[in-house]
């Protein structure tokens, strides 16, 4: 069992992880959900072991083991850290995900070495070894991803950061995931989510100390106010800045002759700024 005993996290400009305890079972599926992308992959790098909380402690199997907590878990696809390059092809991939494989993986009798093409034989990815990485259905690059973590066999849980980020139902999500849990062979699935599904066979927590994720047909306003309490306003300016229009909008009186202003530059800094953001959140921190 993987759990989180009070963990927090403080940003450069604030507290971007509310205090959180979750337990996650193995050889399951487990969700966590948390509103901002900033927290989401606070709790994935945590969880993993690839960060020290600011405050309470990350336990495997009730023993707290930095070391051992980062030899049994993988990060997959944590965007900026871990999520492939958009312009790798999956042979690419899998080269760089084999090659980084610890020594103590590729020997001994529960591992042995295999090569790339060998990998996508078994996995039957041959037929897409040239294509770029980010042009596969998002589940099917997810599938990769997660059997590149478990290759390692030394790994019990792999933590996805923030997988319903693409363009996938979450039910289906949920299912495809589950799939990919097994007890016996010990493969569990964490993952870090802005919208988790609502399903009675999944163990879903919430970031801040809540007790479960809030549904689907609760009042739209109580779920806002529920997340102003949990996240300070200044960090959820970063994941909403495009989506909020600024008010008396010089678009909204121009003549209709008139081209829109560029909104290149608002983009540029809005993105600027998340990646500040990611920088401040592995800044200084191991």
């Amino acid at each position: 069992m993987l759990r989180l005993q009070d963990v927090a996290f403080d940003g450069h400009r604030g507290r971007i992880l509310d205090p959180t305890s979750f337990s996650a079972a193995d050889g399951a599926l487990s969700g966590l959900q948390a509103s901002t992308s900033l927290a989401r992959t606070s709790l994935a790098l945590i969880s993993s072991g690839r960060m020290v909380p600011d405050q309470g402690t990350v336990l495997l199997d009730d023993v707290e083991d930095l070391r051992a907590l980062r030899h049994r878990t993988a990060l997959v696809d944590s965007p900026g850290i871990t999520a492939p390059e958009h312009h790798m092809t999956v042979k690419n991939v899998v080269s760089e995900s084999l090659a980084l494989r610890p020594l103590r993986s590729r020997v001994g009798r529960e591992a042995r070495r295999i090569g790339v093409r060998a990998w996508l034989a078994e996995h039957e990815a041959e037929d897409i070894a040239g294509d770029r990485i980010d042009t596969l259905e998002p589940l099917r690059r997810l599938g990769l991803l997660i059997e590149l973590a478990f290759s390692d066999p030394a790994v019990r849980f792999a933590v996805v950061d923030s997988p319903d980020r693409h363009d996938v139902d979450l039910d289906e999500l949920a299912d495809f995931l589950s799939d990919r849990c097994d007890f016996d062979s010990g493969r569990a699935l964490l993952a870090l989510l802005e919208t988790p599904p609502v399903r009675e066979d999944i163990t879903c927590g919430f970031a801040g100390h809540h007790e479960e994720p809030p549904r689907a047909d609760e009042d739209s306003a109580a779920g806002v106010e529920g997340v102003d309490e949990a996240y300070p306003e200044d960090e959820l300016v970063e994941d909403h800045a495009l989506e909020q229009p600024a008010e008396d909008s010089p678009a909204d009186e121009a003549p209709l002759d008139e081209a829109p202003a560029d909104d290149a530059p608002a983009e540029d800094a809005a993105a600027a700024a998340q990646e500040s953001d990611l920088d401040d959140l592995l800044e200084g921190k191991e």
